[in-house]
């Protein structure tokens, strides 16, 4: 999306970002599609959800975490090699945030995680 030495600070590249999630989920809930965001969430989440206050949606929050070796596994089959260490750093950081509630997928498949966490109220949030 930039051009090779022109990025913005890594601050402003996640406001962008942030803002282009928000604006693309308002668009889908719209049309009433359901949302699904697989992203990092480090500090986001109170301003994320205070723009949907407004709406009667649902959101649900759910850490996913799988153990380092699986992590590491998951990665390196991907080629991403390069984000092993920053994803060792956020397994540790979420880990010890009080209101995350992490779910574990070492030796949960997709549609596992889905089936136990689409009906639940345990990862609901209150707008």
């Amino acid at each position: 999306m930039y051009r090779e030495g022109f990025e913005p600070p890594w601050e402003e590249r996640l406001a962008i970002m942030w803002k282009n999630i928000v604006s693309t989920t308002k668009t889908l809930f719209l049309h009433d599609h359901n949302v699904i965001i697989d992203i990092v969430v480090e500090d986001e989440l109170d301003w994320f959800y205070k723009h949907f206050s407004h709406q009667n949606v649902k959101i649900k929050y759910i850490v996913l975490r799988a153990d380092e070796d699986s992590l590491i596994d998951r990665i390196q089959k991907r080629g991403d090699t390069y984000l092993i260490d920053r994803s060792l750093f956020l397994l540790n950081k979420l880990e010890n945030t009080p209101e995350n509630k992490p779910y574990e997928t070492t030796n949960n498949a997709p549609k596992e995680i889905l089936s136990d966490n689409i009906n639940s109220s345990k990862y609901d949030l209150d707008i």
